[in-house]
């Protein structure tokens, strides 16, 4: 199930989701984009991120994981439990659809299975654009593999649009 909501992933007022994804590219750089300020305010998704082997193409249509559930010593409320880095730039600028897809369906399959088992229930949540603008990706395309990997599924994936893009 997809649903778009007006607001910010990274600062949600209301409760945002269980688990926020974004599309990292292989250099270990998270420094522009919505990375960049992920890993700001998120330094254990970077340092998820830097446990990966540096420019290696077999991690395209993989992700790593950070959990970022506790900050500071107090559970992250309103914020995410858990940061996705999606490996589907294969070079600065250049999206592969496929590595997308194939992350997606992966994580899409895991938290299904987690749901299956502990009947417990993780929401997750995308940037409008995701893969797009600074990766390279067209949102068309890119939304249309959402709708496919996400669309008839249990779990819920919400897109979230910051007020200066909606159109």
């Amino acid at each position: 199930m997809i649903k778009e909501v007006v607001g910010d992933i990274l600062n949600p007022k209301k409760k945002g989701p269980d688990v926020l994804c974004h599309v990292c590219n292989l250099e270990h750089t998270m420094g522009a984009g919505i990375a960049k300020h992920i890993k700001e305010k998120y330094p254990e998704a970077y340092e998820a991120d830097q446990k990966t082997v540096i420019s290696d193409k077999n991690r395209l249509g993989s992700y790593s994981v950070a959990n970022v559930m506790h900050k500071a010593g107090t559970r992250n409320v309103l914020g995410p439990g858990f940061i996705i880095n999606i490996y589907a730039m294969p070079n600065f600028g250049e999206f592969s659809y496929d590595a997308f897809y194939k992350a997606m369906s992966y994580l899409s399959h895991k938290l299904g299975e987690i749901k299956e088992k502990t009947g417990f229930y993780l929401t997750v949540g995308v940037p409008y654009g995701i893969g797009c603008n600074l990766a390279g990706g067209n949102w068309p395309i890119t939304r249309a593999i959402l709708e496919e990997i996400w669309g008839k599924s249990p779990i819920e994936l919400t897109i979230y649009k910051l007020p200066l893009t909606i159109k």
